[in-house]
């Protein structure tokens, strides 16, 4: 799957998470803003490919972007062996570089694990476990 920069546009926020309808508009805006901390934190400390953590808190932007594409592809249903595909092709097309692949498959597992628990947890009317970064 090649996702290029000039896509990232077409995910916008309000296409982020099926469930809207269970969630207030007030809950939704929290959860968006939620989600694109803890997987910018989860591509900072578990992707990494250019080594730029060890700058941290300099650094700590450094994989925004693809954070938020990232948000809008999860919700369109990318399973773990396509997060890893999408993280390559970022290496390979934005960086130029290879990284390590079991590196990729273990953050496309992780991202995916956390992006259904949050989901769950958020989806489910009532949950307060929201109010808490689900436990990967």
């Amino acid at each position: 799957m090649r996702v290029r920069r000039r896509d990232t546009r077409a995910y916008c926020h309000t296409h982020l998470m099926p469930m809207t309808a269970l969630l207030s508009p007030q809950e939704h805006s929290e959860w968006e803003k939620r989600a694109f901390l803890e997987l910018r934190q989860l591509l900072y400390w578990r992707w990494d490919p250019i080594g730029v953590s060890d700058s941290f808190p300099v650094t700590a932007g450094e994989y925004d972007s693809y954070a938020r594409t990232l948000l809008g592809l999860l919700a369109a249903g990318m399973t773990p062996r396509e997060i890893s595909g999408y993280l390559r092709e970022v290496e390979l097309t934005w960086m130029e570089i290879d990284a390590d692949e079991e590196t990729r498959r273990t953050a496309g597992q992780l991202i995916s694990n956390w992006f259904q628990a949050s989901r769950a947890a958020w989806g489910t009317p009532g949950n307060e476990a929201h109010r808490e970064p689900p436990a990967l």
